[in-house]
């Protein structure tokens, strides 16, 4: 089992569901939605308009909502998710405690992207019906780890001390389409799928869904 952790904010149901479309075998499509999927997903409702829709078999898999965040519905597969932070060392031994060891950890080298993810998980948990008590202490462990950036020597030092038992995908590549698409080669040469199981055929599919994410993005900086 393979175990992908991100802060809030960082895109990780995006990057999860694009890895899940290359590494899962069926049909794969990216398509208007079907009328089921108005009465079923109520965040579609939000705005008037028709959603595209990623489905596996005819099966709803995810969609970008309203505010650019990843819907993802998914079933049983190789790519489980969780949350961790860097400046809290209990959230990363969970982590890999229930990913035995194969584990992906989506951070950032610039410290700009950790900034952006914050911000984006607060644009997120104010306008859903979230635990207050969570909101507040994701969004206090944001804090620890800006201050944590500016008083040790090497970023992500907690993670790089885990030696070979991880990988890391790296945010700051997630907003151009050319280093995204080389970071998500690079998750699947890691974990060695064997290449008859690579899904290489849905980059075309994983590009739409990947375009329809990053045009919901707000960009402090663009």
């Amino acid at each position: 089992m393979a175990v992908i952790a991100w802060t809030p904010g960082m895109g990780g149901d995006m990057i999860r569901t694009c890895l899940m479309c290359l590494t899962t075998p069926g049909k794969w499509e990216y398509k208007p939605a079907r009328p089921e999927f108005y009465e079923e997903n109520k965040l579609a409702l939000h705005f008037q308009g028709f959603w595209d829709v990623l489905y596996l078999d005819n099966k709803f898999v995810s969609f970008i909502d309203w505010r650019g965040q990843a819907q993802t519905k998914l079933g049983e597969g190789t790519i489980h998710g969780a949350h961790y932070i860097e400046s809290n060392q209990d959230t990363i031994d969970n982590v890999m405690d229930s990913g035995k060891g194969h584990v992906t950890f989506i951070t950032v080298n610039d410290i700009r992207y950790l900034k952006l993810a914050q911000k984006n998980w607060l644009m997120k948990s104010s306008v859903t019906d979230g635990d207050k008590n969570s909101i507040a202490w994701w969004d206090n462990e944001y804090e620890k780890a800006f201050i944590r950036r500016q008083q040790i020597y090497e970023p992500n030092k907690s993670l790089f001390d885990l030696g070979d038992r991880k990988h890391c995908f790296w945010m700051d590549t997630i907003y151009k389409w050319e280093s995204f698409k080389q970071e998500l080669d690079n998750y699947i040469g890691f974990y060695d799928i064997p290449f008859e199981e690579r899904q290489y055929k849905n980059w075309d599919i994983v590009q739409k869904f990947w375009q329809e994410w990053m045009d919901a993005q707000r960009l402090p900086w663009q």
